[in-house]
């Protein structure tokens, strides 16, 4: 379908008897919202099913009632769902407005610069529009809104053959409002006992947003009565998510070649780390394809059986509306049926393909990776809208990043110490460390090859930084290339600097689950930093563990971040403390606590006065001192980035190996 956004809009009549129609039609059109009414899903059924692990990839908002509808059966509903990758942003608007003749959600959407509610109705048959509640709800939604909906109006102006109350009704708002009708006559119901067409689907926009979109309603009512209705958009979208280096499908023969032919490098010059890495960039360009900036991707249950059964059914949809007897209605139910059932097997068959890989022989990561995807946690969860302090709400990405990045800085902020604490810190960074040194210990030696090597085969495939360098790269560097960049590590480690395009961070924004995600401080930040710096960081860190362990400079109770030593040891000594005082007959009193922000909060001088105060003179405690200052990240949102963000003396990193 191209890289263009799709908002789908369907009276469902049922939203879990047609499920399976509405997972064809997401994997044939990828739609980026999706606006259901005739849902039939009872009141109190509807937050089990916003949270369901159904639709992964989604977010859900369900409402059956407002008001006082006389006819509150499960037969009314309206959903919305929105695609995360899509619409990192998105949040329900509560109007405290009771309309009496139709249902209604809105759900306002951002993404980058673009930002805009979507609104699905639904009015019951049996109820005539209201025009002073049309009019209220419209006054009520911002000024970028598409209302799409059921709301059984039928008028000449949009291509019925007859007229009735609800569409006069309809007729007259549009007259007094702003918003625009997107149809074109075409007939979006057949009724199911008499075969006639009608149109009772309806889709309004405001001015700002009715040039963005093109109107379609599809030839196939998937199992419904109501033919779904397509909103494209007539400008290409930008990318769901920033292109990834796609590894498995790389030459990696041509990029040695490249790198030994092409690579030139003065490894004693100022930016010699820099022309490496971009250098590197180019040569990963040229031998490593990319994937595509779209993350849908055909279901494995979507086969050539279901793709066969879907054009048959369309066929004889075909010929039922030229041919409207009772057989052809009958062939068209028993194809339902059958399309049904084709799916559910090809859905099940899948499913047990995908568990069967769980076997003795998978690794433990990658077993719990699995069970993260089965139980729905590995699903994406978006950025809502927040709420400041004087109750106001950001709706726009920029401002969302932008406020959240001031966040994470304020977190870490030295005005979050105490007043005694600061009195304390103000006189300790009056006395300056000399950190100076001859450089003859062990620990400020030269690296080797074999040091390098040994931190690459450490490593695992965790995320790029903003080079988009992935550890897999790294091991296949050849030789000459590894004693390259060796060089440039020992000249930056002989002279004392850090570069500055390893001072730079990109910061994703994740949710703490069961929190309010309108409010900034429940938000985890996770920092993507250089693969080619964490190398580094591994090998230097490795000579201050040696130097740790050597001169026992850490507790002997200290378990973690050591060799041999796991949290089972801390385990073992409670209970052995709790027997004792069992066998003894006395008590056993045990104190946890956690350190708020422990890492976050840390004080800079505090780290380099440690240093020191073990004993650490000349390049190493200098390397770490200089990787502290300086730093800067960038708030990234879906594909797009935001605020690059200064951090001088206020954040320190903890790089996770």
């Amino acid at each position: 379908m191209g890289n263009k956004e799709h908002i789908l809009q369907w009276n469902c009549r049922g939203f879990r008897i047609n499920s399976t129609f509405l997972d064809i039609l997401i994997n044939t059109y990828h739609p980026s919202i999706i606006c259901l009414q005739e849902t039939y899903i009872p009141e109190n059924e509807s937050d089990k099913m916003s949270k369901a692990d159904s639709y992964r990839g989604y977010k859900k908002y369900f409402c059956n009632f407002h008001g006082d509808l006389p006819y509150n059966d499960s037969h009314h509903g309206v959903a919305i769902f929105v695609d995360t990758n899509f619409y990192p942003v998105s949040d329900q608007i509560n109007f405290n407005f009771n309309a009496q003749s139709f249902q209604y959600l809105a759900v306002t959407v951002s993404k980058s610069t673009k930002t805009f509610t979507v609104c699905s109705l639904y009015r019951p048959h049996r109820q005539h529009l209201v025009l002073h509640e049309l009019q209220t709800l419209a006054s009520r939604l911002p000024t970028s809104s598409i209302v799409m909906g059921d709301f059984n109006a039928k008028s000449l102006v949009w291509g019925n053959s007859e007229s009735n109350k609800s569409g006069d009704t309809m007729e007259l708002f549009l007259q007094n409002s702003d918003y625009t009708l997107y149809n074109d006559k075409s007939h979006t119901y057949i009724h199911p006992a008499y075969n006639t067409p009608s149109t009772l689907d309806l889709t309004l926009a405001s001015p700002r947003l009715f040039l963005d979109y093109s109107w379609k309603v599809l030839d196939d009512s998937h199992g419904s009565d109501h033919f779904p209705i397509l909103l494209m958009s007539t400008e290409n979208s930008e990318p769901d998510h920033i292109p990834k280096a796609k590894l498995s499908k790389a030459n990696w023969e041509f990029l040695q070649s490249q790198c030994i032919n092409t690579m030139e490098v003065n490894p004693e010059s100022d930016d010699a780390m820099e022309s490496f890495t971009n250098q590197l960039i180019e040569i990963m360009e040229d031998s490593i394809p990319k994937t595509s900036t779209k993350t849908k991707h055909p279901k494995p249950w979507f086969t050539p059986e279901v793709r066969e059964s879907v054009q048959k059914g369309k066929a004889l949809q075909r010929r039922c509306r030229r041919i409207p007897s009772a057989e052809n209605k009958q062939l068209l139910r028993v194809w339902r049926a059958k399309t049904r059932r084709v799916v559910r097997q090809n859905k099940r068959k899948s499913w047990r393909k995908y568990v069967s890989n769980l076997t003795t022989r998978v690794k433990a990561n990658r077993v719990w990776e699995m069970v993260r995807k089965i139980s729905g946690k590995n699903s994406k969860q978006s950025v809502a809208h927040m709420t400041l302090s004087n109750g106001q709400k950001i709706t726009d990405q920029s401002k969302i990043a932008n406020h959240l990045a001031e966040g994470f800085s304020l977190k870490s902020s030295s005005e979050n110490y105490n007043p005694e604490f600061k009195k304390i810190k103000d006189q300790q960074e009056k006395i300056k460390l000399n950190f100076s040194s001859n450089n003859s210990e062990i620990y400020n030696r030269y690296f080797k090859l074999r040091d390098l090597k040994r931190a690459i085969k450490k490593s695992k495939n965790t995320a790029p930084g903003p080079d988009n360098i992935p550890y897999e790269v790294l091991r296949h560097l050849p030789e000459q290339t590894l004693l390259l960049w060796l060089d440039i590590i020992n000249h930056m480690w002989k002279i004392g600097c850090f570069p500055k395009c390893w001072q730079e961070s990109y910061i994703l924004p994740f949710p703490k689950p069961d929190k309010d995600h309108k409010l900034r401080d429940n938000y985890r930040p996770i920092s993507l930093t250089s693969c080619l710096c964490k190398t580094v960081e591994r090998m230097i860190n490795e000579r201050l563990v040696w130097y740790l362990e050597k001169y026992k400079k850490l507790d002997t109770i200290q378990c973690g971040f050591r060799k041999h030593h796991n949290t089972l040891d801390h385990l073992l000594r409670l209970e052995t403390y709790i027997r004792k005082a069992f066998i003894k007959g006395e008590q056993a009193v045990a104190i946890f606590f956690d350190l708020e922000k422990a890492y976050d909060s840390t004080w800079k001088y505090g780290i380099k006065k440690d240093l020191y105060d073990i004993g650490l003179r000349g390049r190493l405690p200098i390397f770490i001192s200089n990787f502290m200052e300086s730093r800067t990240f960038k708030v990234r949102l879906g594909s797009v980035f935001f605020l690059n963000h200064l951090n001088k003396k206020k954040v320190f990193h903890k790089v996770v190996y």
